[in-house]
């Protein structure tokens, strides 16, 4: 069951099949579509960050790191 329209801050949920990317907040959007245009190529936490035009300071890449890890660990 899609939920159309996540909001900033909403949980991001386990994947399944026929998931929408809909139900991912606008941030994990985002993530998801610059490593999409990436074709499979690495993409470090820093470059992240600078894709996503934030600073690549610490407190800026930390956030991005916790939002992929976020991804990875929910498939």
């Amino acid at each position: 069951m899609p939920v159309a329209g996540a909001v900033p801050g909403s949980v991001v949920p386990a994947w399944r099949a026929g998931l929408d990317p809909a139900v991912l907040a606008p941030d994990y959007r985002r993530l998801m579509d610059i490593l999409a245009g990436r074709n499979g190529e690495a993409m470090d936490c820093r470059q992240l960050a600078v894709a996503l035009g934030l600073a690549p300071v610490p407190a800026k890449v930390e956030g991005v790191r916790s939002k992929a890890k976020r991804l990875v660990a929910r498939g």
